[in-house]
């Protein structure tokens, strides 16, 4: 039996459930939107890997739409904590999003013109390994707009007085602690030139970003003026 990509589909599915839920029971807000659409990215990707590595569809085209997603991650999490930190109204993140939007758009063009070039080297239960063109530039886009965020969140923290805020900042911090470790290690490995894991960083990441959306569903939550199911009927019967 093949058990390539089972952990993708797992996560996958779990990150489906989250999504019904999200969309169940979280106010429809600018912030909560932009969580749902990148939860929603993120179980696409692992779909994607699982239909790649362990149904085999393995093509080039399948493994381009399964990067196009990924691409978005990065820029669309920075729109995310641009707004909750609210350091979207200053020029500099207002340029540094259009910077990231506008990087996003050129791999996922690039790539989609040059999309042939993919190659998937290997595949196994937890992670896939691909080629692909312009692998360095990538993985410095993919990961400086994931190390700004992080560091916003920790300047927000660090500046705010408002205590609501702080344990929303550290429910944020706590799934950042996944999606921070795979760079670091990656950037380790490369160091000691063990290039095959730290080539696999970007699949590797999203399975530690499956934490990450846990997080950014339960401050979705905070998010709303309920904070339970119970008080959600509560809501919607207009009770007080």
């Amino acid at each position: 039996m093949n058990w390539d990509g089972i952990v993708s589909l797992l996560i996958a599915s779990i990150e489906a459930l989250l999504i019904f839920n999200l969309i169940i029971f979280v106010d429809k807000n600018k912030i909560n939107f932009l969580i749902i659409i990148l939860v929603s990215l993120l179980a696409s990707y692992q779909f994607m890997e699982f239909l790649i590595c362990n149904q085999e569809m393995i093509t080039p085209l399948n493994t381009y739409l399964a990067f196009m997603i990924i691409t978005l991650v990065p820029t669309l999490n920075f729109f995310l904590i641009n707004r909750i930190t609210n350091y979207n109204e200053k020029k500099t993140f207002r340029f540094l999003e259009l910077f990231f939007a506008v990087s996003a758009l050129f791999f996922i063009v690039f790539y989609g013109l040059n999309y042939t070039l993919f190659e998937v080297k290997k595949c196994t239960v937890f992670y896939a390994t691909y080629n692909y063109p312009l692998g360095f530039l990538y993985g410095v886009y993919y990961y400086l707009p994931i190390l700004i965020s992080f560091l916003m969140i920790l300047n927000k923290r660090k500046n705010s007085d408002n205590q609501s805020l702080k344990i929303k900042l550290n429910i944020l911090l706590s799934g950042y602690f996944f999606i921070i470790i795979p760079p670091l290690i990656g950037f380790i490995l490369r160091i000691f030139e063990l290039k095959e894991i730290s080539i696999s960083m970007e699949s590797i990441l999203c399975k530690f970003a499956f934490f990450y959306a846990i997080a950014i569903s339960y401050y979705s939550i905070f998010n709303s003026k309920f904070k339970d199911e119970r008080n959600y009927f509560k809501y919607l019967s207009g009770y007080k």
